[in-house]
């Protein structure tokens, strides 16, 4: 089903991978995270002394860990308590780029669905559980809640929200769906991997996505299986990919443009989108600080909900760390765009749809922090294999053109 592990470097980095994403959903104390920061940073030097990657997957996770460290970083410049766990995924979430990088290609895309689907799975059984009145944890029980579709609380599984099981859902499902395209296109016809791909992570992720009743996952997933079934390798289409990355970059602003100027707030995200903005706007450089909306910022407003991010990518980068954050995240946004369009002719546009699905859930989630930076590491991971595979290209170009290039001139003297 994969492609053979090529040595014991490839097995460390499939271990890294898993690790990266588990980590995602620890509470540690801090000496824990302490300890994960030094193991990733010591992989990371291996890796880059040992293991060189390409250098756009190289820059990815620069770019990655950056965007995540910054507002850390500067509120420990202006002696604001560190938020060690956010600072640690930083340093795993660009190694993990890394590591892909020391896989197939292959083996990272099966391994992210393998991993999706058994989020899935258990997410279904923890809500299967709770209607039985074993345990109550799979279902989202709130005063607040606004959603009972069929008379059905709202799916969390093993998550700790029906927003972040819907992402997990959405992204299997797409996944799930590109894969069985690729396999039919590549002339696949196992039945046994075909009803493996489709009863075992497409139909369950589609039915836990439906009971999470999340729409901000509903509209990610259903735009990133519109990028998956485009028939994106035809001749005259190259000015479609961009188009889609541009207008899935745009989407990250649009849902704050809308809340400004038709008042629409987005289920109370308004509140924190407006926050942000005052924020941002008394430090426009630096911003307020790391996770920013603490409890007691939020009782001196005196507002009902509390929130725990600014649920939107872009405006919890503007709040948390102001202009020097927004660059950061924009840095991190074109490089994964970059790779997305080039790769969308070699890896069958997983690359895009992924990048899509990432802009999408960033207008209405905080992407780079908690609760959702588990999948973080996937989608990089996956970003991280389709450069691979544009650095194979590249390196080929270069290799066919060279005795071309030769040739002419040996001619001229």
């Amino acid at each position: 089903m994969t492609s053979v592990l090529p040595n014991r470097a490839a097995w460390l980095g499939l271990i890294f991978l898993a690790g990266a994403f588990g980590f995602g959903r620890l509470g540690l104390p801090g000496w824990g995270y302490a300890a994960v920061a030094v193991a990733a940073t010591v992989m990371g030097v291996w890796v880059l002394l040992r293991h060189r990657p390409p250098d756009q997957a190289l820059w990815l996770g620069i770019a990655a860990a950056v965007a995540m460290a910054v507002p850390g970083v500067l509120g420990l410049l202006r002696g604001q308590p560190i938020v060690v766990g956010q600072l640690a995924f930083a340093i795993v979430v660009g190694v993990s780029v890394w590591a892909a990088t020391l896989l197939p290609p292959s083996t990272v895309r099966w391994s992210a669905i393998v991993v999706l689907a058994a989020v899935v799975w258990a997410g279904l059984g923890a809500g299967l559980l709770a209607k039985a009145g074993v345990f109550s944890y799979g279902l989202y029980i709130d005063p607040a809640q606004d959603r009972a579709l069929l008379g059905l609380e709202q799916l969390r599984g093993v998550m700790p929200h029906p927003n972040t099981m819907g992402i997990f859902a959405g992204l299997a499902f797409v996944l799930a769906t590109r894969q069985l395209i690729t396999d039919w296109a590549d002339g696949i016809r196992d039945r046994r991997r075909l009803g493996a791909l489709l009863f075992l992570v497409a139909v369950p992720s589609l039915v836990a996505l439906f009971w999470s009743q999340s729409r901000t996952s509903a509209i990610a997933a259903g735009f990133g299986l519109l990028v998956a079934v485009l028939p994106l390798q035809r001749r005259g289409w190259d000015w479609v990919p961009p188009a889609i990355a541009a207008a899935a970059g745009l989407m990250i602003t649009v849902p704050v443009i809308i809340a400004e100027t038709i008042g629409y707030d987005f289920n109370g995200r308004g509140t924190p989108w407006g926050l942000a903005q005052d924020e941002f706007e008394y430090s426009p450089l630096v911003g307020r600080g790391p996770e920013f909306l603490t409890e007691e910022y939020l009782a001196f407003r005196g507002l009902e909900w509390k929130p725990s991010t600014a649920h939107n990518m872009l405006m919890q980068a503007t709040g948390e760390s102001g202009l020097i954050g927004l660059l950061a995240l924009a840095g991190l946004i074109f490089i994964m765009a970059l790779i997305a369009v080039r790769a969308v002719h070699l890896d069958r546009q997983w690359g895009l749809m992924i990048f899509v699905t990432f802009c999408l859930l960033g207008g209405q989630e905080s992407s780079l922090s908690l609760p959702v930076r588990s999948a973080l590491v996937l989608q990089l991971a996956v970003l991280a294999a389709s450069a691979v595979l544009v650095a194979r290209a590249d390196e080929e170009r270069r290799a066919a053109a060279g005795p071309a290039a030769a040739a002419p001139a040996a001619v001229s003297t």
